[in-house]
């Protein structure tokens, strides 16, 4: 697990809500909902999107989560708003300890938790969203690229299809690229930031 450092704050922060992350917005041709749900005892925050087109059938729905350290309101919106536009409804979420979601530390990247919080937002929309997860698909990118192609294998019977966007799936693989990356000023950071990266067999992406 890594711990960013995000904004001057040292005290402990239960909660940063996005902007606009309570109530219902608006856009021209869907609507915004927030939406909780629980994921190892902690409450997560999610945008739920719909197309305003009315439908007589079950909407297939989009599930998205951020990369490496980021939230939900970092550009997804765009991504959502394109899916939503061509039929879909999209349920985007933060990760435990970031933006609207609950958990402490604060701000903490951790590959094997942050795909339980995929798996709690699976069951979430499948179990207590009937009425419009008559399909489910995933989204994810970069970090999350890896996570999704997680999630999916671990629910095969829920999931259709899974998008995974320049994907982080092995780190071990890819840390010789990221330390002949071109910024000597940054590559000579991450020796120290892999310092504790446990073992390969390890380490599920």
């Amino acid at each position: 697990a890594l711990l960013l450092p995000c904004g001057p704050r040292h005290e402990p922060v239960r909660r940063e809500p996005c902007p606009e992350s309570d109530g219902r917005v608006d856009g021209p041709h869907w609507s915004r909902t927030t939406e909780y749900f629980f994921s190892e005892g902690e409450r997560c925050e999610g945008w739920f999107y719909q197309p305003k087109t009315a439908t007589t059938s079950p909407t297939p729905v989009i599930i998205m989560a951020h990369g490496f350290g980021l939230q939900k309101d970092c550009r997804l919106p765009a991504y959502a708003e394109e899916y939503v536009k061509h039929g879909f409804a999209v349920f985007s979420f933060d990760y435990r300890g970031f933006g609207g979601s609950d958990g402490e530390p604060r701000h903490v990247v951790d590959g094997r938790e942050h795909t339980k919080d995929w798996d709690a937002a699976i069951q979430h929309v499948t179990r207590h969203m009937p009425h419009v997860a008559s399909r489910v698909g995933l989204f994810g990118t970069s970090f999350a690229g890896g996570h999704a192609l997680v999630a999916a294998a671990r629910h095969p019977g829920a999931v259709a299809c899974a998008v995974s966007q320049v994907p982080f799936i092995d780190t071990w693989r890819s840390l010789p690229d990221l330390i002949r990356w071109p910024r000597p000023a940054a590559a000579a950071h991450f020796p120290r930031l892999f310092a504790n990266v446990p073992t390969p067999s390890g380490l599920p992406c």
